[in-house]
């Protein structure tokens, strides 16, 4: 009688064990499910944080966040040069920043600032 019991207690802690792997098994399974459902809200070539992106690596300061529409996107700079730099949101905007710094240094040697730099033209303007 003891030897029954002795394995009937062994049986029911094998299938406590055997019921607690089932539940983890199907809890894990959710888990993977739920975390592949997660979505990220900006596409990753989202060009106003490109712009931001290649500004920090060419270490332009700007303020704030870049102000992006369809085809445009505004960047203002930090101080002392307070300049709006337009960037047109279709062309690569890596040849545009580089062609912002261009103009930036011409504007150093000069010794002038300019209140807007508009890059969404073949031609850049530049406004005094």
């Amino acid at each position: 009688m003891k030897k029954q019991r002795n394995q009937f207690v062994v049986g029911l802690i094998f299938l406590l064990v055997l019921i607690a792997v089932i539940i983890l098994a199907v809890v894990g399974n959710i888990n993977k499910n739920l975390k592949k459902e997660i979505v990220t809200p900006l596409p990753e070539s989202n060009p106003q944080f490109l712009v931001e992106e290649i500004l920090g690596q060419k270490n332009i300061k700007f303020e704030g966040n870049a102000i992006a529409s369809d085809s445009a996107i505004l960047v203002k700079l930090s101080p002392p040069l307070y300049t709006e730099v337009w960037f047109d949101a279709r062309l690569d905007l890596s040849v545009q920043v580089s062609s912002l710094q261009i103009i930036l240094n011409k504007l150093t040697i000069e010794g002038r600032k300019a209140q807007k730099v508009d890059l969404r033209f073949s031609d850049p303007l530049v406004v005094y």
